[in-house]
């Protein structure tokens, strides 16, 4: 991935504000603009990003996800957390970043348990019962599935936002997904501990 090169006028900046502050790269190499930049963005967490995406140069194309109702701002928020917390590559997100990680680095506060047990692991294997008061708590407060390479029901190694359970099975959500069609499946509760291995619980 490759940024098109600037320069960049500052009146066309972005700020988006994470939970945690990451070190960025200077705004601009002139010592008056940069001062009155950092004065504008020098908030906790603030990252400042442009508006131009990031492009893959193996295709050409623009990296974006656009929202279901055509919103840009999701690609924005990922431009800006590759920018801080990958290093300016989006590369540095996929080789540091955990599901718990970044529910930290969103929102504060981030809960992390597997669903079945990993040897040598220190995180605990969730109980059933808390398992299922995790799960009844999604309209509340971000619950996230993340699951394996070789998830026989679900997408491998994609993370899952929980958007309704009833006592036999959990609907997630797989914002990655190109179509609306394939983003939400209903997997079958008794199925969960196959086809996701982590869970994350956000704030609530």
């Amino acid at each position: 991935m490759a940024s098109p090169s600037g320069p960049f006028k500052s009146d066309r900046l972005i700020a988006v504000r994470f939970q945690r502050t990451f070190l960025v790269q200077a705004l601009s190499t002139d010592a008056l603009e940069a001062a009155r930049l950092h004065k504008r963005f020098n908030a906790p967490g603030s990252v400042p990003i442009t508006g131009v995406l990031f492009v893959d140069l193996r295709f050409n194309a623009i990296h974006h996800m656009r929202g279901s109702n055509g919103a840009l701002w999701p690609s924005l928020i990922e431009k800006a957390y590759a920018v801080g917390r990958g290093q300016n590559t989006y590369q540095g997100l996929e080789s540091t970043v955990g599901l718990a990680e970044a529910m930290r680095d969103m929102t504060g506060f981030a809960e992390e348990e597997h669903l079945v047990n990993v040897p040598g692991d220190t995180l605990p294997e969730i109980a059933p019962e808390r398992l299922n008061t995790w799960l009844s708590q999604h309209g509340r407060r971000p619950i996230i599935l993340g699951s394996p390479p070789n998830a026989p029901f679900v997408t491998g190694n994609h993370t899952f936002a929980v958007i309704g359970k009833t006592k036999t099975t959990v609907t997630v959500i797989d914002a990655l997904e190109s179509t609306p069609t394939a983003r939400e499946v209903v997997v079958p509760l008794a199925e969960i501990r196959d086809n996701f291995h982590e869970i994350v619980r956000g704030p609530g």
